[in-house]
């Protein structure tokens, strides 16, 4: 228990001083605006387009100003040149002809259209002036606004749903409102082109009359004056009518940079909705109330549309039936009047004529029977509609009940794993689909009627042209038929007021359906919004409470602010000072006030006085407590050092407490506040530190029961660190919040958030390095080296705990959902590889034994040729398949599946695509891959081919080792090069073989020419056989060897002493060879040749050199051994040896030379014969 005291000391000194902190009111921005600041909007500030835009303000205002007084000229000139043109045209109307009617007709043509362009031009005038002006004052309107409060939102605490809803609604109307506005500049845009190639063209055309009036002038007709004249007048028409393109130009200029403006105020009223939005999103609350309110409001809907949906239904049925009996009654009359209906289109449109009147009453009839049956149509489609509109009604209030129960969930943190945030945001993503889906049906269909509408224009023009041909008859055919002439007359009568009937009720369905896609588009709006909260949700979403980065970015200029302020109200205060006016003020006030600050004063002074008398006596009495009473020793001195240091300081406990209740009741200038606040921060810190020194002194006098002795150096700093950041936090907030009440920000928040940072390092670094390794088990090597980690970087370890716990922390970081996702998914991914790593090893070992026997001695065989090859591959191979295996497992782990269908996707996606008419159409992954595997698949084939076939054959006949092994390779490169090629041929890109081997054998002839002749010289080896593997041969003195391999680079010889030696291929048919096992049967061992005393018998030796071949069962008999005496030397006799032995012992000649060479020197000894050495006779004279 005593181990861990110092623990529980300091979790409970730190749990005083936060519940000391939580009684300073930590309030926010908005609780101390509630309580001391009025009720203020915020300006809404803009950036470089806003200057832009006044600029153009003050721009437009001269340009008006200029305009007014230009147009006032133009004005009156337009006037005068008006009355003049009239004049002119009424002088022309006056004039004879006298045989120039062309003439004076063009002229008087020419006259009038430009009477008529000069009034456009004067209203095009008076019309870019109207636009400037209403630009002017909407600007003007704009920036008179923004030093006007925020009316957009209300100023709140906490927001509801709807808040959010009319929120939402506001930033529709203005989306479309910039979407109709764009739409509106656009057109405008597009006649301003128009505007500019029609001026392009009449200064065309005013070029070509120019040039037209030269030619006329210097030509020698006799009507060139009257002809020049009227060209210069079509000329001076030309160019009016240029000037009015180019104020038209002007005029929709003008409209455009208007409609600009008004998308700029468009854009800024949105974003400042927005921003609104943001707030409301952070101090929204959904609680349990909203989710019952909504569901009790949906069920209301419910029961309403229910009800409607029974009555339209019913209606339905009456009309569908009354359509019936209409449509039996048209049938009726298209039979008696042998009139088709398969025409329906003339018969809708009223485009059915005959010759005769009761011909035109029988049409009349049934196209009358037909609007009727159409008109119950319109009913019924009115019906559907409305009861479309009680469905959307429904899904509606269900999306709200929905998007209610969402948000309660987000507020809650019931979204526990990531598959229910991805189903729900699944289901909001396909109602988003079906609602679009729906919108635009419902918009199609709106088209559609507004074509209908303007069809029945045309249904009565045909109707008012069958009135007309009916009055048109003669009156003899109308008085035979007079009934049915007036019966005519009548239904044209009743079809006029039908179709203009027919047209107002599909106006009021296109009504409804404006009504029905509003209201869905509503909800649209609502699932847009809920798919955006669900997006920030995510693993990356940041808590909407945590700090934000603009609030950072604002510290230093709000200090500042902070420190102009304090500075202003002292000096303020310290001229104004007057100790007695302030004290006169102070008891004349409120005489309550007064009365009740001196009956706290005597409260607390008694108070003082009792704990004067009453502390040292608990003091003592705790002190007395004997060690035996375990339960409460450690805590009676605990309560004895608060009761040792409280005595000890009372004095000053009960002054700061009398000040603190004083500014609690009275009111004080903010001046003596922020003293008292100054004065705390000075005074607590003395006290803290005094009790840091107290408690030491008391825990060491009582021998460390406390504080650990190890623990007490680190307790000291950490006491230091968190008491005096808590005081000077707090209050230093205090006198924030009083000084900037008048102005929002941030910083008193972010020193809260600081605090929390405060708690995180004190206890952090509270735990020793000491006793975290103890916890560490020491079980195994794994926790050892673990244990030597955190000892040696036990800092880092503790700064990078802190910024977790920042980071995660939903006020400061409010990433504490990626912070536990991202540790749960490492240990998880850590967990995994270390398994699979497990699992990985044992496989091998375990395979290693089908491979491989254990022979002893750490060696190990293998149990098939090549076991050490295909060992290899399998072990890559799998390898590989673990890999893929922990891909998709830890793709499981962190949210992102890989299914099977989505496997063969990848596999079947197409890299390439080939160009139209090539051969390659495309090429796909699983191609590639094949290619990539297929030697490895080829060299599997050749060896189930040697395994199975050639070793069989070999096994049941007896082939050469050497034969066996060319074979064997050969068809290994022919199956391995068939796979191959198969390959390509499956990926389409066989046409690819030819290329592929004519390139790469020239590129590798030209650039490799000595590999690619050891190569070729490797298959003329093979095929004339010259040396074989087995064969001992032999090039020169050092290079010389038994034929161990012959690869298509070199073949291989070992030496007698074991020595390998890589000869080239090309060598082997450049260079002499000296092969001792070309040919099968027998080769001669080297001469032997040694000397004998001249004193010696030759025909003897020849005898006993006969008698050791014979002897020796290695040197054949036949052909038989050859023994002749070769020389006469210095020596003797000189014998020479030859013996023919089997071709199998090639590799034994040596030995067997030896043993007949002791042979021979044992058989001589036992005849007396020695061998000669040298001998030299000298004379001497």
């Amino acid at each position: 228990m005593k181990k861990y005291m110092h623990k529980a000391l300091f979790c409970l000194l730190m749990s005083s001083v936060s519940g000391f902190a939580l009684h300073l009111q930590p309030v926010g921005f908005d609780a101390l605006k509630d309580s001391v600041m009025p009720n203020t909007g915020l300006k809404f500030f803009i950036g470089e387009d806003a200057a832009q835009k006044q600029n153009m303000l003050e721009t437009l205002k001269v340009e008006y100003k200029a305009l007014l007084e230009k147009s006032k000229l133009q004005s009156d000139a337009i006037e005068k040149q008006m009355i003049l043109v009239k004049k002119e045209i009424d002088n022309l109307k006056t004039t004879p002809a006298n045989g120039n009617n062309e003439y004076l007709s063009k002229k008087l043509n020419l006259l009038n259209n430009k009477y008529q362009l000069l009034p456009d031009v004067r209203e095009t005038r008076q019309q870019i002036a109207e636009y400037m002006k209403q630009h002017i004052e909407y600007l003007d309107k704009y920036f008179q606004s923004l030093d006007e409060p925020n009316d957009e939102i209300e100023e709140k605490s906490l927001y509801a749903f709807s808040d959010l809803q009319i929120l939402t609604h506001k930033i529709m109307l203005e989306q479309e409102a910039l979407s109709r506005l764009q739409i509106k500049k656009e057109n405008e845009e597009s006649v301003v082109a128009r505007s500019e190639n029609f001026i392009t063209t009449k200064d065309k055309e005013i070029k070509a009359i120019n040039d037209y009036i030269e030619s006329l002038k210097k030509s020698n007709h006799a009507d060139v004056k009257n002809q020049v004249a009227l060209y210069n007048l079509e000329k001076e028409v030309l160019m009016q009518e240029r000037e009015l393109d180019a104020l038209r130009v002007e005029e929709h200029v003008r409209s455009v940079e208007f409609i600009t403006s008004q998308m700029f105020v468009t854009a800024q009223k949105k974003i400042k909705l927005e921003a609104s939005l943001v707030q409301v999103r952070r101090r929204m609350k959904v609680d349990k109330q909203d989710v019952l309110f909504y569901q009790q409001k949906n069920n209301e809907i419910k029961s309403e549309v229910q009800a409607s949906k029974i009555n339209l239904m019913k209606d339905r049925t009456d009309l569908a039936n009354q359509k019936s009996y209409m449509q039996e009654e048209l049938e009726k009359l298209s039979d008696r009047y042998k009139i088709s209906l398969s025409n329906i289109r003339q018969v809708e449109d009223w485009d059915v004529s005959f010759d005769t009147i009761q011909e035109d009453f029988q049409a009349i009839s049934v196209s009358l029977a037909y609007l009727n049956v159409a008109f119950i149509d319109q009913k019924i489609e009115k019906i559907r509609i409305e009861l479309l509109m009680q469905d959307a009604k429904i899904f509606h209030a269900q999306a709200l009940e929905d998007a209610v129960q969402s948000l309660y969930a987000i507020t809650q943190s019931k979204f526990h794993d990531n598959d229910h945030l991805e189903t729900l945001r699944n289901h909001y993503k396909d109602t988003k689909n079906s609602i679009q889906n729906m919108i635009k049906s419902y918009q199609d269909r709106t088209g559609e009627l507004h074509m209908l509408i303007k069809s029945q224009h045309k249904k009565l023009q045909n109707i008012k042209k069958y009135q007309e041909r009916l009055k048109s008859y003669p009156s003899n055919d109308i008085a035979e038929n007079q009934r049915k002439y007036n019966e005519s007359i009548t239904l044209l009568t009743k079809s006029l007021k039908a179709v203009e009937r027919q047209a107002d009720v599909y106006l009021k369905l296109s009504e409804q359906y404006a009504s029905l896609i509003e209201l869905k588009e509503e909800s649209l709006i609502l699932t847009n919004f809920m798919l955006q909260e669900l997006d920030l949700i995510g693993v990356w979403h940041r808590s909407n409470r945590a700090v934000t980065l603009n609030g950072i970015k604002e510290i230093i200029p709000n200090l500042i602010t902070f420190v102009h302020n304090i500075y202003g109200m002292v000096q303020d205060y310290i001229i104004h000072f007057n100790f007695f006016d302030d004290a006169y003020n102070f008891i004349t006030t409120s005489t309550s006030q007064f009365f009740t600050y001196i009956l706290l004063g005597i409260f607390l002074y008694i108070i003082y006085l009792c704990l004067l008398i009453m502390l040292p006596a608990l003091y003592n009495s705790f002190m007395q407590i004997s060690p035996d009473m375990h339960n409460i020793f450690l805590l009676s001195r605990m309560f004895a050092v608060l009761c040792g240091f409280i005595q000890e300081y009372l004095g000053l406990i009960y002054i700061w407490i009398l000040l603190f209740m004083s500014l609690s009741i009275c009111h004080y200038s903010i001046v003596f506040v922020l003293m008292f606040y100054a004065f705390s921060i000075v005074l607590l810190t003395y006290l803290s530190r005094s009790f840091l020194v107290y408690l030491l002194d008391f825990n060491k006098s009582i021998g460390y029961l406390l504080l650990g002795e190890s623990f007490q150096n680190r307790f000291r700093w950490i006491f230091s660190f968190f008491s005096i950041s808590t005081i000077t936090i707090l209050f230093f907030r205090k006198m924030f919040m009083l000084v900037m009440m008048y102005q929002q920000s941030e910083f008193p928040i972010i020193l809260l958030r600081l605090y929390h940072v405060v708690i995180f390092i004190s206890v952090v670094f509270s735990i020793e390095k000491d006793e975290l390794l103890n916890l560490i088990p020491k079980t195994n090597i794994y926790f050892e080296e673990f244990s030597k980690l955190v000892d040696r970087y036990y800092y880092i370890l503790s700064l990078f705990c802190i910024v977790m716990l920042i980071l995660s922390d939903p006020y400061l970081g409010g990433y504490g959902h990626l912070m536990w996702y991202m540790i749960l998914n490492i240990t998880m991914t850590l967990i995994l590889l270390a398994t699979m790593y497990l699992i990985h090893n044992a496989i091998k070992t375990i395979s290693s034994l089908i491979f491989f026997k254990d022979t002893g001695e750490f060696v190990k065989k293998e149990r098939f040729d090549y076991a050490k090859t295909w060992y290899a591959i399998f072990v890559v191979i799998l390898f590989f398949l673990f890999i893929a295996l922990t891909i998709l497992l830890i793709a499981q782990i962190w949210g992102y599946p890989i299914a099977l269908d989505q496997i063969d996707k990848f596999l079947n996606y197409h890299i390439y695509y080939g160009s139209a008419g090539s051969k390659l159409e495309f090429i796909r992954v699983a191609g590639c891959i094949r290619l990539l595997f297929s030697p490895i698949i080829g060299a599997f084939l050749a060896f189930l081919f040697r395994r199975y076939v050639l070793q069989r054959v070999f096994d049941i006949q007896y082939v050469d080792p050497g034969v066996q092994d060319t074979v064997m390779t050969i068809s290994r490169y022919v199956i391995m090069s068939a796979t191959i090629f198969i390959m390509l041929e499956l990926e389409g890109l066989g046409f690819l073989v030819g290329y592929i081997l004519g390139i790469g054998l020239v590129t590798f002839g030209w650039t490799f020419k000595d590999l690619f002749a050891d190569v070729v010289a490797y298959f003329f080896i093979l095929v004339q056989r010259q040396v074989k593997v087995g064969d001992f041969i032999k090039i020169d003195d050092h290079v010389l060897g038994v034929v161990k391999k012959i690869g298509p680079r070199a073949v291989i010889l070992r030496r007698k002493n074991s020595v390998t030696i890589v000869v080239p291929n090309s060598q082997i048919l450049k260079s002499p060879i000296y092969n001792w096992n070309y040919t099968r049967g027998y080769i001669a061992f080297d001469d032997i040749v040694f000397s004998v005393p001249f004193d010696s018998d030759p025909e003897q030796v020849k005898n006993i050199l006969h008698q050791v071949l014979d002897e020796n069962h290695d040197v054949l008999k036949v052909p038989e051994p050859l023994i002749r005496l070769d020389d006469f030397n210095d020596k003797g006799y000189t014998f020479m040896v030859r013996g023919y032995i089997s071709s199998t012992n090639t590799l034994n000649q040596w030995k067997i030379a030896s043993d007949i060479r002791l042979a021979i020197v044992i058989h001589l000894k036992a005849h007396g014969i020695s061998v000669a050495q040298p001998v030299m006779q000298i004379t001497m004279k």
